[in-house]
C-alpha cells in the first residue's frame, strides 16, 4: 500500500484521485454520473468511478484497471466489490482494481489529504 499526500481544497475524492493518476503518467477517464432520477451517483458496473490506462514505452502490454474512491466506509466497498459479478468478470477479462482510500490528516494546523492505495485482487 502506497500513501500520497494532496493539497487539494473542496475536491471529491474522484477528483484528486484523477489529478493524482494524471501526475502519475496514467490515462483517465470518468465512469460515475448523477442519475437525476434517482438523485444519486452511479459507478460503471455498480464498482468503477473511473478507469485508467497505463501504457508501456518499452513496447510490452499496458494494463487497464478500474478505480474506486473513498473517505467513507472502506470495508462496505471493499464487500460491495467482491460480491459484484462484474468485478469478477473484470479480473477474468485480465483488468485490475484499484481502491484510493482518502483521508484528512492535520500536521501543525494544515489539513492534508492522504490517499492509500489498495491494490485488489480478485
Amino acid at each position: 500500500m502506497k500513501q500520497h499526500r494532496a493539497k487539494s481544497k473542496g475536491k471529491r475524492a474522484l477528483e484528486r484521485s484523477m489529478i493524482l493518476l494524471r501526475k502519475e503518467g496514467f490515462i483517465v477517464g470518468k465512469t460515475e454520473h448523477w442519475n437525476p432520477f434517482c438523485k444519486r451517483r452511479q459507478d460503471l458496473f455498480g464498482f468503477a468511478d473511473a478507469v485508467f490506462l497505463s501504457t508501456s514505452t518499452d513496447g510490452e502490454d499496458g494494463q487497464i484497471c478500474a478505480l474506486q474512491c473513498v473517505n467513507t466506509h472502506l470495508p462496505e466497498h471493499i464487500a460491495k466489490i467482491r460480491e459484484n459479478e462484474a468485478a469478477r468478470a473484470w479480473f477474468a477479462c485480465g483488468g485490475g482494481i484499484v481502491i484510493h482510500n482518502w483521508k484528512q490528516r492535520s500536521k501543525n494546523k494544515v489539513k492534508r489529504w492522504e490517499c492509500e492505495v489498495i491494490e485488489f485482487t480478485g
